[in-house]
């Protein structure tokens, strides 16, 4: 494997095992009688915050660009960060985590069909292949194969697939928006134009009788840095390395993640068809590393 290639694997896996720590952070933010929209906006904006506050103190010049691309960055934070909360939050409402997650794991189809398109990535026999099989080890770990967790209709779908595009589309703009600027540069604008759109669908009124205790803060403040700040910044760059649909697979590490922090810290016991759901999943993403060729 091209060492290229292998940081961008060790990134994206990063980037996913990250995100595997939210269920965790969403369940102890509960707690608390935090409404899920006001955690996704602190989780987004003390994110943006942080990275605003360390590029002007560090590298100013990383914050400019083109005023030809501001639209261009609105757009992404736009579908890419607000409306991919909101559709994801929706849909947990409506339906099961476990369909929810499932619903989610449809961005790799979305982002393999669409860099075919966009970007002219190669759909390959062994991408294919493990597009298929981490698909079905993700149904088997959220335990959707189970009739009480088909709680599934009409609007929950339609929800539960538009996360699924918008959090796919992410990798479609990251990989447009490096073509031209850094990493660092991509996210705060995306995660900029994101906080913005978020903070137009709260209630300043509720935002400012907010009161918590500082270990809710603290958690707020591990959110931000950890499974959002770090975790799109390692996923942001690894799709300098990677191709856009390749990334995307590698991520449905996610889950699996999850679902073993979720019997480590919770006591959440696994099934023999999650551990099969695991092995699937694992087997996927390790199968698109057996050619050397799979880089951008």
């Amino acid at each position: 494997m091209h060492q290229a290639a292998y940081k961008g694997y060790l990134l994206a896996m990063g980037a996913a095992l990250l995100w595997g720590t939210l269920g965790i952070l969403g369940k102890w933010l509960y707690g608390y009688n935090l409404d899920p929209l006001t955690v996704v906006f602190f989780r987004a904006s003390l994110a943006f915050l942080a990275l605003l506050l360390g590029l002007l103190l560090f590298r100013p010049h990383l914050l400019q660009v083109a005023k030809r691309d501001i639209a261009f960055f609105a757009l992404y934070g736009l579908i890419s960060i607000a409306l991919f909360y909101v559709l994801y939050f929706y849909t947990l409402f409506l339906t099961s985590v476990a369909i929810a997650v499932v619903l989610l794991y449809t961005a790799p189809i979305f982002v393999t069909l669409i860099a075919r398109l966009t970007f002219q990535e190669p759909l390959t026999p062994l991408k294919s292949a493990a597009l298929i099989v981490t698909f079905l080890g993700c149904i088997l770990v959220v335990r959707a194969y189970n009739p009480s967790e088909l709680r599934l209709a009409w609007p929950s779908l339609l929800t539960g697939l538009g996360s699924g595009l918008t959090y796919g589309l992410f990798s479609i703009f990251g990989k447009k928006a490096l073509d031209r600027y850094k990493p660092l540069t991509v996210l705060t604008y995306a995660l900029g134009f994101g906080t913005l759109f978020l903070a137009l669908l709260q209630r300043p009124r509720q935002l400012l009788q907010i009161e918590l205790p500082p270990q809710a803060w603290l958690l707020l403040i591990v959110l931000a840095l950890g499974p959002t700040l770090l975790a799109f910044a390692f996923y942001t760059s690894s799709l300098r390395y990677l191709q856009a649909s390749v990334a995307s697979i590698v991520c449905t590490i996610e889950p699996v993640t999850a679902a073993s922090l979720a019997a480590l810290v919770l006591g959440e016991r696994l099934l023999p068809g999650q551990l099969l759901g695991m092995v699937l999943v694992i087997l996927g993403v390790a199968g698109l590393q057996l050619r050397s060729n799979q880089g951008p």
